[in-house]
């Protein structure tokens, strides 16, 4: 079984980058990965991006809301999450700023985990997830055709072989991944976070 994948649901916002970029290194790195699909990591220029996301969340097997008073103020956050809904979809909101009573109400009434503070219970949240994956069903996302196979791989060697930087890598296979238009943003994601592991071992 491929590894679960969370979409992250946020109001782009300063100061939330960094903690965005710390939530996808704890997932991806923990015993058990998770991958992460965020916006500005999948959705390539020039593309469709309301159309991205519908895929997206239709492709993924859980939703984490970073609840903001921005993302609560934000009809694009409250679409997401109420997308996922309609689809069936676990919803986990974590809240980084301001209060409960901002929330929506369908949103509050779904345990979150409280980032609000200092010590942030990374541990908890890790734990919270993987018991969602527990009874997840097997998806076929990330199963391609033999040939469709060897097509990835030969479009990706060059990446594998070139000069970049470490860092640079995995938008470019990224990139690799979504030109070839026979997968989607989460296979895609999915098979450049598998890629980045196997460059990043020594």
């Amino acid at each position: 079984m491929s590894n679960p994948v969370v979409f992250i649901s946020y109001a782009h916002q300063k100061g939330l980058v960094d903690f965005i970029d710390s939530l996808k290194h704890r997932l991806t790195m923990s015993s058990d990965p998770i991958a992460t699909w965020r916006d500005r990591d999948n959705i390539l220029a020039g593309a469709r991006w309301d159309d991205a996301i519908d895929r997206a969340i239709d492709s993924c097997d859980a939703m984490i809301v970073i609840v903001t008073p921005e993302s609560n103020a934000s009809p694009y956050v409250t679409y997401e999450w109420s997308y996922a809904f309609g689809k069936g979809k676990p919803v986990l909101p974590l809240l980084f700023m301001g209060t409960t009573k901002e929330m929506h109400d369908k949103l509050s009434r779904h345990q979150l985990i409280d980032f609000s503070d200092e010590k942030r219970p990374w541990d908890e949240l890790v734990r919270d997830l993987k018991a969602i994956f527990v009874d997840r069903k097997p998806t076929d996302t990330l199963l391609l055709p033999e040939i469709a196979q060897d097509t990835v791989y030969a479009t990706l060697e060059p990446v594998f072989k070139s000069p970049l930087p470490q860092e640079h890598r995995p938008r470019a296979m990224l990139d690799k991944l979504l030109s070839l238009k026979i997968l989607t943003p989460i296979q895609a994601a999915r098979l450049g976070e598998i890629y980045t592991k196997s460059l990043s071992k020594p």
